[in-house]
């Protein structure tokens, strides 16, 4: 027997169930939709970041790029400035040497001289010197001293003389005063004074 209200029933039961199933499937379709989103979300983030990565890894690239050619030019123009102050060492170690072998070839000459002889022939023999050294020493300053003189006497004259002449000038007319005029009339004409 069928009844109707029983089919109605199931019926009811059955769309009621499709339309649950139907809500459930719409919110299974959202939070699908949803978690896709954000995976796609996620994935856009993770290549933006990749792409910054790559951006600074070149950037990078390129400073340590430039950082190391900067740093080769710095060790050339630093080797080169060694070479440079190697020379230079070099050129004065052979000058210092030129000059040692001089200094050594001038004490051994002195030196030389003592070959052969006791210390106390040696050091009678440096009196010697050292009294004859004092000896020049002393004639020289009084020469010096003598020079000295001179140039004082001498300049005290010149002053002496000067002021003379000047005074003599002065109160005597002579040919100097007649020169400075007829100097002063001749080029008076071109602004030049004389006095």
């Amino acid at each position: 027997m069928f009844d109707p209200k029983e089919a109605e029933g199931a019926w009811v039961k059955e769309a009621e169930g499709a339309r649950v199933k139907e809500a459930e499937g719409a919110r299974v379709k959202e939070a699908s939709e949803e978690k896709l989103l954000d995976l796609q979300n996620s994935i856009q983030r993770v290549e933006r970041k990749l792409r910054l990565a790559e951006t600074e890894k070149k950037a990078d690239s390129l400073q340590c790029n430039s950082n190391v050619k900067k740093n080769e030019l710095e060790i050339r123009r630093l080797k080169m400035e060694v070479q440079e102050l190697e020379a230079c060492l070099e050129r004065r170690q052979k000058a210092d040497e030129n000059v040692m072998s001089k200094e050594f070839q001038k004490k051994f000459r002195d030196f030389g001289k003592f070959t052969g002889k006791s210390a106390k022939e040696v050091r009678r023999q440096l009196d010697a010197e050292a009294i004859e050294l004092q000896r020049k020493s002393k004639s020289l300053r009084h020469e010096l001293e003598l020079k000295a003189r001179t140039l004082r006497h001498n300049k005290e004259q010149y002053e002496e003389m000067t002021s003379n002449c000047d005074a003599y000038f002065e109160t005597e007319p002579t040919e100097y005063h007649s020169l400075q005029v007829t100097k002063y009339s001749r080029h008076s004409s071109t602004g030049w004074l004389y006095n």
